[in-house]
């Protein structure tokens, strides 16, 4: 069986799935292809999955090593079978963040970061020679807390992750910013904890 994410005419996602098992309600729900082009589409399939609550107990996601599930709901509780874990991290000083790597892109934001004061201010992000430069600016692209900073930074999420997170509030160019400038990785994790 398959299900679709379509929006506006246009195919954003697509799981193909069956369910299993010898006793109703007891099922398990398997999702053995899960693709997706935005995280709308992400979501709108999730749904889909989550409206066979009543035929199934179990619901099992293949995924590849770069999707990191723990980090899509905040009360789901997800069994991950797979040694690569999402990072911890948290920015404490949004200038000394310079000169790390990153992609092509700019952007200005207004940081709100109430534990550390001296980031909440407008900053101007872009690239430089592939390397990041951050100074302050007057003005602002969005309102990016220091999660959504955190989580761009790290590699860890789309940008149109963080709106739907409620970390940032933007339009669509200037997540597409974001994103070229943060491009997702997977950060390189020796320990496993």
């Amino acid at each position: 069986m398959g299900s679709l994410a379509e929006f506006d005419g246009k195919i954003e996602g697509l799981m193909l799935y069956r369910i299993m098992g010898e006793e109703v309600t007891k099922y398990n729900f398997i999702a053995y292809r899960f693709y997706y082009l935005t995280s709308r589409a992400r979501y709108l399939l999730l749904s889909w999955l989550a409206r066979h609550v009543d035929q199934a107990l179990w619901a099992e996601i293949w995924l590849t090593d770069d999707e990191y599930p723990e980090t899509w709901w905040a009360d789901t509780q997800v069994k991950v079978e797979s040694s690569i874990r999402a990072a911890m991290c948290r920015v404490l000083d949004v200038e000394k963040i310079a000169g790390m790597d990153v992609g092509e892109g700019s952007f200005s934001a207004r940081i709100i970061d109430p534990l550390c004061p001296w980031n909440e201010c407008y900053w101007h992000f872009g690239s430089y020679d592939g390397k990041l430069e951050v100074t302050r600016t007057s003005k602002a692209d969005c309102d990016l807390s220091i999660q959504g900073l955190t989580a761009l930074i790290a590699g860890m999420h789309d940008p149109q992750d963080i709106s739907l997170h409620g970390w940032c509030k933007t339009e669509a160019e200037v997540q597409s910013n974001q994103g070229g400038l943060f491009p997702r990785t997977n950060p390189f994790m020796h320990d496993i904890f």
